[in-house]
């Protein structure tokens, strides 16, 4: 699988066949359908689910990723050595990741969509890695961190070094921002700065989050306001019946018994945690999670009073 990735398709790869004592947790049946591979691919550790048999249903499909997604703490791929046409467009209008060997890899979460055909391979657009987003938008708001050396920038963002160095290249790659080493130190220039970079970026924001949890709201420990929550904090827009928070999906348990996946029917007294894949409290602006953040995944919402919230909300900025 990584040589076919890194020859047919430039992906640089890493797949390792999962310790059978890291599956203890999952049922029994998974062995039967499946042979699990961990698989590191642009800054991103996905579980990958390779069909010994034939493909199952959607709606199994979509409950064995859940089940990996819970125990693991991976989103989860199917990886089938041969899926016909139909089966490749029904996959891909439930949104469900796979790797079809020889055609095609659809991996939504980190904004892959790659297809080989008999002359060109195409790929979709990208999408910022989660340290290299965070970063971004740090800059976008932080104009002082232009002019810094890579080590003190790590140091202020509290960024381990080389998740800095890795997205401080990603973004020179996309022509972002640019680099000057002097001596042994690399130090970040502005190609943009302010309401301009977000606007040359912003194509490549992804959703900061992959999953959510409900919980009673007295229960709520962690997080910050988020979702419809946070704009009715800094706009006109009306409070919510549920509330929403967002939280690093580190800092926190979601097998503790208060929390459940299913959406309760009524909203009062409940809550929602939205799991961010990097921190939101470490770019929040007063104390509610940051406009460009919340821009990434409510950008596609079709409600006019949202929309119009978030432009005020970016308004903010320069």
């Amino acid at each position: 699988m990584e040589n076919y990735l890194r020859e047919t398709f430039g992906l640089d790869v890493k797949v390792d066949k999962i310790n059978e004592d890291d599956l203890l947790s999952l049922p029994l049946f998974f062995k039967e359908e499946y042979d699990l591979y961990s698989m590191e691919i642009l800054g991103e550790v996905l579980v990958l689910l390779r069909v010994k048999n034939t493909i199952q249903q959607i709606p199994k499909i979509r409950k064995h990723l859940e089940r990996i997604r819970i125990e693991l703490g991976s989103e989860g791929v199917l990886w089938v050595e041969e899926l016909s046409a139909n089966q490749i467009r029904n996959l891909v209008s439930h949104n469900i990741p796979f790797v079809a060997s020889g055609k095609q890899i659809y991996l939504p979460y980190i904004g892959i969509f790659l297809k080989k055909g008999k002359k060109k391979i195409e790929r979709s657009k990208r999408v910022f890695s989660p340290s290299t987003q965070s970063l971004f938008i740090q800059l976008c708001y932080r104009k002082s961190f232009f002019g810094k050396s890579l080590s003190d920038l790590a140091k202020e963002s509290n960024i381990n070094p080389m998740t800095v160095s890795r997205s401080v290249q990603e973004l020179v790659d996309l022509k972002l921002i640019s680099v000057k080493k002097m001596g042994v130190e690399k130090y970040i220039l502005p190609i943009y700065e302010g309401k301009e970079l977000f606007e040359e970026g912003k194509i490549y924001l992804r959703k900061p989050f992959g999953k959510t949890v409900y919980a009673p709201s007295e229960k709520i420990k962690c997080g910050i306001p988020s979702g419809e929550y946070a704009l009715s904090k800094g706009t006109m827009i009306g409070e919510p019946t549920m509330k929403t928070y967002a939280v690093h999906k580190k800092n926190i348990d979601i097998n503790e018994h208060i929390y459940t996946e299913e959406e309760p029917l009524i909203h009062e007294g409940v809550s929602e945690l939205e799991l961010w894949t990097y921190d939101p409290e470490k770019l929040a602006r007063e104390g509610v999670a940051d406009p460009i953040s919340l821009f990434a995944y409510m950008r596609d919402i079709r409600d006019e009073r949202i929309q119009l919230a978030l432009e005020e909300l970016l308004g903010g900025f320069s």
